[in-house]
């Protein structure tokens, strides 16, 4: 099974290749848009660019609403706020 990696802060977050897609030899990076809260999660995704092949937008909105980003802080405060994501599904 083919493992494709995207960052976030640093942080490695495994991204599964959609199986029609690997097998038809697709390629693409789609970017998603990201709300996360005071805590770091992830409360709202949408795709921001598209790869322009529906199982890649797919997978990646799948995979970044599950992950825990690095809130920035303001005053010394931890803030939720908005982040860019590419997820690059490459062979």
């Amino acid at each position: 099974e083919m493992r494709i990696y995207a960052y976030v802060n640093g942080d490695r977050a495994p991204l599964s290749y959609p199986a029609a897609a690997l097998r038809a030899g697709i390629t693409g990076t789609t970017v998603a848009s990201i709300t996360f809260d005071s805590q770091g999660n992830v409360i709202d995704a949408s795709v921001e660019k598209s790869s322009r092949n529906r199982d890649l937008d797919r997978e990646c909105l799948k995979t970044v609403k599950k992950w825990k980003v690095n809130p920035g802080k303001k005053n010394g405060q931890a803030v939720g706020g908005r982040a860019l994501i590419p997820c690059e599904f490459k062979m």
